[in-house]
């Protein structure tokens, strides 16, 4: 993350499984205070905004399975809106964990 990033309440990240690269899909995501989440799909070379559908509070908890329903529908921003910086730097170290199969 970069500095100014300061409302990020919560970052994490899985392995869907899914054979894009010898890795699998690699995804690390960032969720802003006000429930946009930030993705970047390290296999893929994709990075985009989620945009907070309403349906849940903006301080719910992003789960893989429900950050892979809105990347699938492809239901994300490639430009970020209300002031969100473009990207989030991903710590160089992170451990995206087992694959998950999703």
């Amino acid at each position: 993350m970069t500095n100014t990033d300061t409302d990020i309440i919560a970052t994490g990240g899985f392995n869907t499984g899914r054979q894009y690269t010898a890795e699998g899909q690699r995804i690390f995501w960032a969720q802003r205070a006000d429930g946009w989440v930030y993705f970047n799909d390290a296999d893929r070379m994709l990075s985009a905004w989620i945009k907070r559908d309403g349906t849940l509070p903006a301080s719910y908890p992003m789960s893989p399975e429900r950050l892979m329903k809105q990347y699938d529908a492809g239901a994300y921003s490639y430009k970020p809106e209300g002031g969100h910086p473009e990207r989030i730097e991903i710590p160089a170290d992170f451990d995206y964990g087992t694959a998950l199969r999703i």
